[in-house]
């Protein structure tokens, strides 16, 4: 996917999402459905420099622990996007026992490979705030979200780890610090939304605000189209 997809949006637009990745902050996007939104938020991976080898390691740590092949991840930086109905643990992470079968299949895998440890017995389970670490978490509708799911996100984003708890374990903290947040919500949101404008501002701390206009299709198939992400990467590179 590149920014060069993207034609109608005026580029003043593609200034402010620069302005975002230059000045570290988050993005909140308003517009109404089918305004391009996604189509912007799919794409600011390509803006981000790419991953370094430290965290590359890091995130094959993360993903091998969710049972995420981090093969297929390229170079550049991850991209997350969970619904507004993902629990709690679906997002920070969770702590889960082994079942005696699980227990059996591991041992005998580290015997195998005559591992000097013993195989645990329970398994560390990342969330999407983990598995967004050093990337982009984009949280489309995020007035939709629950308040609780929000604070979290927020928690996250001031710390830069999530810490989950089990009583026979304690606490066990695991990275999660997304290099950028992208939020998107509706310019006139329903009286069922779960969360104002303000909250989710705050939740972003100070962010970078977008309003997209509704445009036509055939306006965006007649309009400019935005310069490639190769040159919008090369130019940021430039001024770092």
């Amino acid at each position: 996917m590149d920014f060069s997809d993207v034609r109608g949006l005026p580029l003043d637009i593609l200034d402010r999402l620069i302005l975002a990745v230059r000045q570290g902050r988050h993005i909140l996007i308003e517009g109404p459905p089918g305004a391009g939104a996604t189509m912007i938020a799919r794409r600011t991976v390509g803006l981000l420099p790419l991953l370094t080898a430290e965290e590359r390691t890091d995130l094959a740590f993360l993903y091998a622990a969710a049972g995420v092949g981090f093969a297929r991840i390229p170079v550049l930086r991850p991209f997350r996007a969970p619904h507004h109905t993902a629990s709690l643990a679906a997002m920070t992470g969770s702590l889960r026992n082994l079942n005696p079968t699980e227990t059996q299949l591991r041992e005998r895998a580290y015997r195998r490979l005559h591992h000097p440890f013993t195989a645990p017995r329970r398994v560390i389970l990342p969330g999407e705030l983990s598995l967004a670490h050093g990337g982009v978490l984009y949280l489309d509708s995020a007035d939709e979200f629950p308040l609780r799911t929000l604070q979290a996100v927020q928690q996250a984003r001031r710390a830069g780890y999530v810490r989950l708890y089990r009583r026979d374990t304690g606490w066990v903290p695991l990275p999660a610090a997304p290099r950028l947040i992208v939020a998107t919500m509706h310019p006139n949101p329903q009286w069922s939304s779960a969360c104002s404008r303000e909250t989710i501002a705050d939740v972003l701390g100070d962010p970078v605000r977008i309003e997209l206009p509704a445009l036509a299709l055939t306006d965006m198939a007649r309009g400019e189209r935005w310069p490639s992400t190769a040159e919008l990467r090369a130019n940021l590179a430039a001024h770092r």
